[in-house]
């Protein structure tokens, strides 16, 4: 194989190009650009119309929230009506401390034993137990 290569033979021709005046017409069209960013660009179309019914749909989700807070309010209480948090201490309570403990114990026994020594690890390492 021959290690020199005549470059001169290929020619030295630039296979693009550029429309004349296209430089003075970006420059042109640059300054156009930068007065008109400060003017507000309108949005095709009837804004107002959009605006009104932005308007409309705040009125009926306000009126919507008004009446769930009327109906809060006034409706009478029931007495299985709560935060919840008595239903989860009768869970709680229907369970002794030994079967919640052999429930815990079970569940801790079926875990691999590399995640048996991470939560002993967490455990041991837990800020709030020993403070």
């Amino acid at each position: 194989m021959k290690e020199d290569i005549d470059l001169e033979k290929f020619g030295r021709r630039m296979p693009y190009t550029i429309p004349e005046g296209f430089f003075e017409q970006t420059e042109v069209r640059m300054k156009i650009a930068v007065a008109d960013s400060g003017k507000r660009k309108i949005i095709a179309g009837n804004t107002s119309k959009h605006r009104k019914l932005i308007y409309k749909i705040l009125a009926a989700m306000t009126a919507v929230a008004l009446l769930m807070i009327i109906i809060r309010a006034f409706w009478p209480a029931t007495e299985n009506s709560g935060n919840g948090n008595e239903q989860v201490e009768l869970a709680f309570n229907q369970l002794n401390e030994e079967e919640s403990f052999k429930q815990v114990e079970k569940a801790f026994n079926q875990l691999s034993e590399e995640d048996q020594e991470f939560l002993m690890e967490i455990y041991e390492n837990d800020f709030f137990l020993y403070q």
